[in-house]
């Protein structure tokens, strides 16, 4: 019994897994390009309303701690079903390169082709990558949201 006589599919080691990373001007012109691509902003709520690269979502506005565990699984699951049929390249940024690549290594450990049907190694390992220097390095236009920049304020002298 046990892994001896296992004779299925064994995963990599998560530590093993790489991932690379991209300068600002190689996500400027992946922007420009017809690439399907999707930037997730995994810094603090409040940097990212201060500035953002254009079209990049937050996912801290996305999983809310107030959530049932098993909804935001389902939902991630969705999420990474969707990205490999659309073959949509994954962008993160953040403010810390070392959350940056776990995050990354996760994505591609857990976004295994033979786990989502429509997903290819590609699709699921290749199209996965880190801004280097996160926000920081950013060259391109930014985005502000002044309503929550406000929202915060108001909150702030209201205490």
């Amino acid at each position: 019994g046990g892994m001896e006589k296992w004779d299925g599919p064994v995963k990599e080691d998560f530590t093993k897994v790489e991932c690379k990373m991209i300068t600002s001007r190689e996500l400027i012109n992946m922007i420009k390009s017809d690439r399907k691509i999707e930037i997730i902003d995994k810094r603090p709520e409040n940097e990212y309303h201060e500035a953002h690269i254009p079209g990049a979502g937050s996912e801290r506005d996305a999983t809310a701690m107030d959530r049932p565990l098993i909804r935001f699984l389902l939902k991630k699951r969705e999420w990474r079903i969707r990205r490999a049929r659309e073959n949509i390249t994954l962008i993160y940024v953040y403010d810390n390169e070392f959350h940056a690549m776990r995050d990354c290594r996760y994505e591609k450990y857990f976004g295994h082709p033979g786990w989502h049907p429509e997903a290819t190694e590609t699709s699921t390992k290749e199209n996965i990558y880190v801004l280097r220097g996160g926000m920081k390095a950013w060259e391109g236009d930014v985005e502000r949201d002044y309503l929550e920049i406000l929202k915060k304020k108001v909150k702030e002298k209201l205490k």
